[in-house]
């Protein structure tokens, strides 16, 4: 009776019944979403209007919490090794998470690299970069302007702020 007045409790009431984990139900969320975009991971959005916006930004927020996890230690193996199963274009991802360095610190990284090897100055962009290393200093300069877009967005996460201003200062 509840579930046909209240659609949402149906939701709700199938996850009780089920002997899926709450990792495991957030897996299968994860898995149609992607499938039904064409492979693509779903983003952060804040400013999120629409429920698909909304359903798109919890999901980002849950990868982001497994993400800080796997850091820390905090992940079991298998419930990793069934993420990448079940969702394979996470498979990457994982991978960088067991990694000790993230996307964002490699992505530090060169760019402290750089930075280093041309006394000081910050990369620029140049779109019709001929050389590795122009091709190097476009990519990189294209990552600060898409940090500088989530920044002003509110989009990027503290630490990884932090993380930047001191290995780049």
């Amino acid at each position: 009776h509840l579930q046909r007045e209240v659609p949402e409790m149906s939701e709700k009431v199938g996850a009780w019944l089920s002997n899926a984990s709450a990792f495991e139900r957030q897996v299968t969320k994860l898995q149609q979403w992607v499938r039904e975009h064409s492979g693509k991971l779903p983003k952060e959005r804040p400013k999120a209007a629409t429920a698909e916006d909304k359903c798109e930004h919890a999901l980002a927020q849950w990868l982001h919490r497994l993400r800080q996890k796997c850091r820390k230690g905090e992940m079991q193996e298998d419930d990793l090794r069934h993420l990448q199963r079940e969702v394979p274009e996470m498979s990457e991802k994982v991978g960088a998470w067991l990694s000790n360095a993230s996307a964002f610190e490699r992505q530090v990284t060169k760019l402290q690299q750089w930075v280093r090897e041309h006394s000081g100055k910050l990369p620029k962009e140049r779109p019709k970069a001929a050389t590795a290393e122009d091709k190097c200093e476009h990519a990189l300069a294209q990552w600060l302007h898409r940090l500088r877009q989530k920044c002003r967005k509110g989009e990027m996460q503290e630490d990884d702020l932090r993380h930047l201003q001191r290995e780049v200062p």
